[in-house]
């Protein structure tokens, strides 16, 4: 019995390092209010609610985004947003398997700066 779960731990413990790491900005990613997803395509979809605002209006809006280096810098195009359409989004990103930390660099929309940094959660 003792042999078969020192077997046991050593297959759980191999199988668990063999696990890929994911450091991908692409996937679905939560943090409070805000679902971030973020395509392989070049096409990023933010739905959120600002905590602040009294009417809890949900916003869901889509745009575009290019990636430099550790930056990820994006454009809403279409949907109901609180930013005006083409404003950009510039900020830098860590992905560290199942955690995305963005950091602003400068955003047109200030409203968007004061909510989107921050650790969101992959999906």
């Amino acid at each position: 019995m003792k042999k078969i779960a020192i077997l046991l731990i050593c297959v759980i413990t191999i199988a668990s390092c063999s696990q890929p790491v994911n450091n991908s900005i692409v996937g679905k990613w939560t943090k409070d209010q805000m679902t971030l997803t973020v395509n392989d395509n070049n096409t990023q979809r933010g739905e959120y609610t600002i905590p602040s605002d009294p009417t809890h209006t949900p916003y869901d809006v889509t745009g575009s985004y290019t990636i430099h280096s550790d930056t990820f810098q994006f454009v809403n195009l279409a949907g109901t947003s609180s930013c005006p359409f083409g404003d950009t989004g510039t900020y830098t990103f860590i992905v560290n398997n199942n955690n995305l930390t963005l950091s602003i660099v400068s955003d047109q929309c200030s409203g968007r700066g004061v909510f989107m940094p921050g650790t969101y959660t992959r999906q």
